[in-house]
């Protein structure tokens, strides 16, 4: 899983630094609501089908 999360959740800079892939508004979401996580789970089969993950 580390290996994964290295691989595609990071972004390597020009200037040498790295940050995350994940937009600042989704990371306080995961710390902010608990409950976000498995509200996005059960509605996942609601999603239509051109919206790209």
């Amino acid at each position: 899983m580390m290996e994964l999360y290295l691989a595609c959740g990071l972004v390597y800079h020009s200037d040498g630094t790295v940050s995350l892939k994940t937009p600042s508004i989704q990371k306080a979401m995961v710390y902010a609501d608990t409950h976000t996580q498995y509200e996005v789970w059960e509605l996942l089969p609601t999603l239509k089908e051109r919206v790209e993950l």
